[in-house]
């Protein structure tokens, strides 16, 4: 294997955004002795696609980073590890992708998020990306397009209509879940494809990505088909059904409090919800003469109006369907859950008081 080693000073490796971003992840003791390392050495080699040659080249970043106390720093992924830690991201056989790769999400115009990889290129290939994902399904995602990631390098192959399918199952990272009905299996059509306009997430503006397209649904296509992808591939829990009385004064007065404090948030999520935050609601769909109280993922939030993905199974509003984009009236809301980006949540009182009636569970 030849490499070539490149030594220089780290600004001109890298600028200095890439340099705080990287130098964040540090614990604070390690960081300013990084920002003050007097030389980067790059590592550069041409070696076949797949793992043997990239497993080659990261031994020696290791060997090199152990041997001056230093650090790895990967620039298609742009994170940093210490020597020890970067024995978790040298290439196993078969790989473990979630240690080689990472994803990452961005805003879209209209709410929804794009997920796409990076990573890819150092073994040969290009990134993965997907739009018109839903807030609370960029995980979801994540996991499919790092398990799709590990069966191109394995070797699997569109067929010769641009379709894919993927076993996530035997490709998925150590302890993905998967429950009651779940398929275990990605059908997804692979496209050519640039990042959206209004999207920049670190890549070229010129970068070629391959886009993950799910099949269309009889919901409609974009967020509906893709959260009736992961639905088949992921499976999920039965919805339990409670009937209530609409007159309950504890729950009027939690519906309450939730559109009080939802008014005050309204100003945080102006420009949509932020990416690393959730925010689901639950409120009335009235079809009929008859409701049902259902929760959906919102995206936008405009004025009195709620928009956003249906995250229940309908029982009796058969004109509604799990994963279609719904909208909510403010003074319909009868709940919600926010999701900050430390993972601390607010919200949730009906939900407090049926587990309080269900003897606490």
């Amino acid at each position: 294997l030849a490499v070539n080693l490149e030594s220089s000073s780290l600004l001109e490796y890298a600028n200095q955004g890439t340099v705080d971003f990287t130098a964040a992840q540090l614990p604070s003791a390690q960081q300013s002795r990084y920002r003050s390392a007097t030389r980067i050495v790059g590592l550069f080699a041409r070696v076949p696609s797949g793992v043997a040659g990239v497993r080659e080249v990261a031994q020696l970043a290791q060997t090199l980073a152990m041997a001056c106390d230093g650090w790895v720093l990967d620039p298609n992924t742009l994170t940093i590890h210490t020597a020890a830690e970067f024995a978790d991201r040298i290439p196993s056989n078969p790989p473990q992708m979630g240690h080689l790769i990472v994803y990452h999400a961005e805003a879209q115009p209209n709410g929804f998020r794009t997920v796409d990889t990076m990573g890819m290129p150092t073994f040969g290939l290009p990134e993965l990306i997907m739009r018109d994902v839903p807030p609370d399904n960029v995980n979801g995602v994540g996991g499919l397009l790092t398990a799709t990631a590990r069966a191109l390098l394995l070797g699997a192959d569109v067929d010769a209509n641009g379709w894919l399918t993927v076993d996530v199952r035997a490709n998925a990272s150590p302890g993905t879940e998967f429950r009651a009905g779940s398929s275990g299996r990605a059908r997804v059509r692979l496209r050519w494809s640039t990042l959206p306009h209004g999207v920049g997430s670190g890549h070229g503006a010129d970068d070629r990505f391959v886009e993950l397209v799910p099949e269309s649904t009889k919901s409609g296509e974009g967020p509906e088909a893709v959260v009736a992808l992961l639905a088949n591939v992921y499976g999920g829990d039965p919805d339990e059904i409670l009937m209530v009385d609409a007159s309950d004064p504890e729950l009027r007065a939690a519906a309450i409090r939730a559109q009080q404090e939802l008014i005050q948030l309204r100003s945080h999520f102006a420009a949509g919800v932020p990416v690393g935050e959730v925010l689901s609601v639950k409120g009335g769909f009235t079809h009929n003469g008859f409701t049902e109280n259902m929760w959906i993922d919102v995206v936008r939030f405009e004025k009195t109006t709620l928009i956003g993905i249906l995250a229940n199974v309908p029982r009796d509003l058969t004109h509604l369907a799990y994963g279609q984009e719904v909208t909510l009236a403010l003074r319909d809301v009868q709940d919600y859950i926010f999701e900050r980006a430390d993972k601390t949540k607010v919200g949730g009182y009906s939900v407090e008081i049926f587990a309080k009636r269900n003897g606490g569970r």
